[in-house]
């Protein structure tokens, strides 16, 4: 081949060595020019699966630019106002398209070596993975950005009754998924009869739900306390600004006072 002479190169390989010259590994470059990007999977699966205009989201998913440097901007909230100019509504029929699409861009962290390496269209081989599927879901769950202070929390996995919790939550929409007790619709790929599949998960995912948990009872427990001490200030007549390390001093006080009064 002649000085000038053009030829397509398909894939290279190059040494790679860290700042004190140590070879590390190598790393492989694939010509992807011709291949379509995850961003496009995404979209062609949410537009195809969506019902009428966006009724019954439960949340959004903001998307990056399929590369692992803008994977910090692909996250999930529940207000269209927190997300960014690209995103793609979360319902039943797309949960688990989203669920796979955050967790693949989050679980590998970007460095210098892979952050401008890119997310390409998948094939259908995840269709028939569904340990990798519910493992990308468990993930999600755990991995969002959902505020009850924007709007109703879909995203509770576990029950009242699990977390002991004495109030209804909002919504249990999250469980019933999980349980399948969610009546399909005709575009649910992952479906079963008439309502939703039950969802099995991996070991590993067993037990990050475990730990889940945990941090849920604790939370609710959390919330419990200051509920009582918050009522405590109001029947004593303070404001309810009070600061929380006040709040905590005043349920000490008020602790030592009932022990001295059993003790006289």
């Amino acid at each position: 081949m002649g000085y000038g002479d053009k030829k397509s190169i398909r894939t290279s390989r190059f040494d790679v060595y860290d700042q004190n010259k140590k070879f590390i590994g190598k790393k492989k470059i694939l010509n992807f020019n011709k291949f379509a990007k995850i961003n496009e999977w995404l979209v062609e699966r949410c537009l195809s699966k969506q019902n009428g205009n966006g009724n019954g989201s439960i949340g959004f998913l903001s998307r990056g630019r399929n590369d692992f440097q803008n994977s910090n901007v692909v996250f999930i909230v529940n207000s269209k106002e927190k997300a960014t100019n690209s995103f793609s509504i979360i319902s039943q029929n797309t949960l688990i398209t989203c669920a796979v699409y955050l967790a693949v861009q989050k679980v590998i962290p970007a460095d210098w070596l892979n952050d401008r390496d890119q997310f390409l269209y998948p094939n259908d081989n995840w269709k028939a993975d569904r340990e990798f599927r519910n493992d990308c879901f468990a993930y999600t769950l755990f991995s969002n950005d959902i505020q009850s202070k924007f709007g109703v929390n879909h995203w509770i996995p576990f029950t009242e009754e699990e977390v002991n919790a004495r109030s209804k939550f909002k919504s249990n929409f999250m469980t019933d998924y999980i349980t399948g007790k969610i009546e399909r619709t005709n575009s649910d790929l992952f479906s079963n009869g008439r309502k939703t599949k039950k969802l099995t998960f991996s070991s590993e995912a067993k037990a990050v739900f475990k730990a889940g948990k945990k941090l849920w009872m604790g939370v609710v427990e959390q919330f419990r306390r200051n509920f009582r001490i918050h009522r405590r200030w109001r029947r004593r007549g303070v404001a309810e600004n009070a600061p929380s390390s006040v709040l905590r001093r005043s349920n000490h006080d008020t602790d030592d006072n009932n022990n001295d009064e059993k003790s006289k």
